[in-house]
């Protein structure tokens, strides 16, 4: 498993394209509760104490682009779990549905974004 590669695609992907930042609004947690995202052999997440305050570090193990995205946002859903006072039952079908139902809004918003550049630029 390249770690270079997977750090590079979480370096570019998430924290260059302030993906953390808009997954942290959209889940309503707090950026600094996400206390880092490491490559690691397989992807999970780990609540961690730091000045007696509970943090995640999220572990994400894919290659590619859409998979380090994908892993992300699972283990975000579960983040929001953990940040809600759930951490022994969190669910682990809401966090596999999480990142098929953003991939979905984006896809969409960017199609509407498109259509509406299509619209405006003809004059008709």
């Amino acid at each position: 498993m390249n770690f270079q590669n997977i750090k590079r695609i979480i370096d570019e992907e998430i924290y260059k394209k302030h993906l953390l930042e808009k997954e942290c609004e959209r889940l309503n947690i707090p950026v600094d509760f996400i206390l880092a995202i490491v490559p690691h052999h397989r992807t999970f997440s780990r609540l961690v104490y730091v000045n007696n305050q509970l943090k995640t570090i999220i572990y994400i193990c894919s290659s590619t682009d859409s998979g380090v995205k994908n892993d992300f946002r699972h283990e975000m859903r579960h983040a929001k779990d953990y940040y809600n006072g759930i951490i022994d039952n969190s669910s682990e079908l809401s966090a596999y549905l999480y990142p098929y139902k953003r991939s979905l809004e984006d896809f969409f918003i960017r199609l509407r974004n498109d259509f509406t550049k299509l619209i405006k630029g003809n004059p008709n």
